[in-house]
C-alpha cells in the first residue's frame, strides 16, 4: 500500500516514495538511511545529509565509497553516527571474511570476490555488453536490466571498485599495476592466491585480489566463484596447519595456505543485516579505517578534446584500481568523478586520465570532499617526497609527527611495510595532584584512560610472540612546549 506521506509510512506500515530527500534525511523518527541511488555525486551529498541529522548511513553505492569512503567514515564519526558498507553487497561480505579470519588468529594472505573476465571485457560498452554476460537482449529487456550498469560489472570497473572499497575497510592493498585476474576454481584458491615466490600469483601478503570464472582462452571454469567471495588465510603455527589437515580443509600443496568462501552472494535480500547491526548494535559491516586504494577512469578507446566522460559502465572510461600513493601521486581522476565531464586532452586508449585532462566542477561537494580526503589522508610516500623537499630547500630540522588510534594497530598488521616486526607504541597519560583525582581517575576521563590501559594490554598480548610491545606511561602531568607558556601552568606543576 502507498502512504502519502512519511508520517502516515511510519503510521501505517506502508510504503511512502516521494521526491523529497530532505526531508526523509532530516525526518525525526528516521535512524538509519539506506543510499542506494547509485549516483556517486548524489550520494556525497545525502549521506553527509544524514551525518548532520545524526543519521546512521549504510551505503549501497559503493562508487561513492571508493572515491571518499575514508573522509565519509570521518565525518559519520564526528557526527557521532554510524557509516557503514551495505551487507549482501561482495565488499561487506568479503570484510565479513576477513574479520572472521583476523579473529581466528589466522594471517590473512589475500580477499576478494570472483568475476567473469577476459582483457577485451574493458572495452565493452553499453552495446556489447548482453553477449559477454550471457545474456539476449531480448531477455535483458524482459528483466528491465540496465546495460549502463551491468557493463560496468563486465568492463571491470565494478570489480575495481569493490576491491577498493574493500583495501580502505580492511588495510589489504592492491598490487602496484592492479587487479591481475588470474583464472581459478575454488579449490585452486589457496594455490593461486600466495605470492609469486611460493608459486601462487599474488604480488604480496595482504592483498585484494578478483579471481575469474574463465580461462585466458574463454574457457569455463568448473566449480567457479563468479558470484561469490572468497578470504585465504596463512597458518602462523604448526598447531594451526595441522588442524587444517585434520580438519580437511582445502589447502595449498604445502598444507599452510586454506580458503573461506561464500559461493553467492544476495544483494538487496541480506542489507537487512546492515541495518539492523547499525540501528541496534551500532555496529559497520564494513566501514573504510584508511586510504589504501583508488579507483580510475582509464579510456576504452582514443578520446578526443570536448567529449563528454559518462563514468563506469559508459562509453569512454572503465575503472582501473590504483593503490593510493600512485593515484595522489599522479594526479589520477577517480572514476566515481568522471560522470559527465569534459575532456580537455587528446587520450589513448588505456591511458589513466588525471584531473589535469578533464573540465572539472570544483564547486561541487564530491568534488571538494575528495580534494579534501586526499590532502588529510595523503599516503607516507607523498609525506616522505614533502620532508625530502624541505631538506633540499635547506630546512635543517624538520619534525613529523601522526596520531594512530591503538584500535587501528592490529588492522596495520597486514599493511605491508607499516607495522614493523618488534614494534613499540607508547602512550602517554597523566593523573594530576590528589585534587583532581575525581576527575582524572574515577570521571569519565578515567574512564578513557581505563579503556587506553585495556587496549595496550591486549595488543601487548596479540602482538607479543612477535616482539610488538604496547606500553601506557601514566605522569602526575604533561606538559608540551606550547603549554609550558601558559601562565598557570608552572604554578600548577609546582602543586604537584
Amino acid at each position: 500500500a502507498a502512504a502519502a506521506s512519511i508520517d502516515e509510512a511510519l503510521n501505517t506500515g506502508a510504503t511512502h516514495v516521494g521526491d523529497d530527500w530532505q526531508a526523509l534525511v532530516a525526518h525525526p523518527a528516521l535512524d538509519v538511511v539506506v543510499e542506494c541511488t547509485g549516483h556517486p555525486i548524489a550520494a556525497v551529498d545525502h549521506c553527509l545529509a544524514a551525518f548532520e541529522h545524526r543519521k546512521h548511513v549504510v551505503n549501497v553505492t559503493v562508487e561513492a565509497d571508493a572515491f571518499c569512503g575514508p573522509l565519509l567514515a570521518k565525518r559519520a564519526a564526528e557526527a557521532g553516527v554510524v557509516y557503514s558498507l551495505a551487507y549482501g553487497d561482495q565488499p561487506a561480505l568479503i570484510c565479513d571474511l576477513v574479520d572472521w579470519a583476523r579473529t581466528a588468529g589466522f594471517n590473512v594472505v589475500a580477499a576478494g570476490r570472483g568475476h567473469k573476465w577476459l582483457p577485451h571485457f574493458a572495452q565493452s560498452t553499453p552495446e556489447t555488453v548482453w553477449p559477454h554476460y550471457g545474456l539476449t537482449p531480448e531477455q535483458a529487456e524482459v528483466g528491465g536490466l540496465n546495460p549502463k550498469m551491468f557493463n560496468s560489472f563486465l568492463d571491470g570497473s565494478k570489480p575495481a571498485i569493490e576491491s577498493t572499497a574493500v583495501s580502505n575497510a580492511t588495510g589489504l592493498t592492491p598490487a602496484p599495476d592492479g587487479l591481475a585476474f588470474p583464472p581459478c576454481s575454488v579449490e585452486d584458491l589457496p594455490f593461486v592466491m600466495r605470492p609469486i615466490s611460493e608459486g601462487g600469483q599474488l604480488h604480496h601478503k595482504g592483498q585484494v585480489e578478483v579471481a575469474s570464472s574463465l580461462e585466458k582462452d574463454g574457457r569455463a571454469i568448473p566449480y567457479e566463484i563468479r558470484k561469490g567471495v572468497w578470504v585465504v588465510f596463512e597458518a602462523s603455527t604448526e598447531y594451526q596447519k595441522n588442524c587444517f589437515e585434520e580438519y580437511m580443509l582445502q589447502t595449498d600443496p604445502s598444507g599452510r595456505y586454506s580458503v573461506m568462501y561464500k559461493r553467492w552472494h544476495l544483494i538487496g535480500l541480506e542489507v537487512g543485516m546492515s541495518v539492523a547491526s547499525v540501528g541496534l548494535r551500532k555496529e559497520p559491516t564494513g566501514c573504510p579505517i584508511g586510504f589504501h586504494a583508488d579507483v580510475i577512469a582509464t579510456a576504452k578507446r582514443d578520446l578526443k578534446p570536448g567529449e563528454m566522460l559518462d563514468g563506469e559502465g559508459g562509453y569512454t572510461v572503465y575503472g582501473k584500481l590504483f593503490p593510493s600513493e600512485k593515484s595522489t601521486g599522479l594526479g589520477s581522476l577517480p572514476l566515481g568523478l568522471a560522470h559527465n565531464v569534459k575532456l580537455l586532452k587528446p587520450i589513448k586508449a588505456g591511458q589513466s586520465l588525471t584531473y589535469a585532462d578533464v573540465q572539472m566542477d570544483e564547486t561541487l561537494t564530491a568534488v571538494k570532499l575528495r580534494r579534501e580526503m586526499e590532502r588529510l589522508f595523503a599516503p607516507a610516500a607523498a609525506k616522505i617526497a614533502f620532508v625530502n623537499a624541505l631538506t633540499a630547500a635547506g630546512c635543517t630540522r624538520v619534525e613529523v609527527s601522526a596520531f594512530v588510534s591503538p584500535k587501528w594497530i592490529p588492522q596495520l598488521a597486514d599493511a605491508a611495510g607499516v607495522l614493523a616486526p618488534g614494534f613499540t607504541t607508547v602512550a602517554y597519560s597523566y593523573i594530576g595532584p590528589d585534587l583532581t583525582w575525581p576527575i582524572y581517575r574515577n570521571g569519565t576521563i578515567g574512564r578513557a584512560k581505563e579503556d587506553l590501559e585495556r587496549t595496550a594490554r591486549e595488543l601487548a598480548q596479540r602482538f607479543g610472540p612477535s616482539g610488538g610491545r604496547a606500553f601506557v606511561s601514566v605522569n602526575k602531568a604533561l606538559v608540551t612546549q606550547a603549554s609550558s607558556a601558559i601562565p598557570v601552568v608552572p604554578l600548577y606543576i609546582a602543586l604537584l
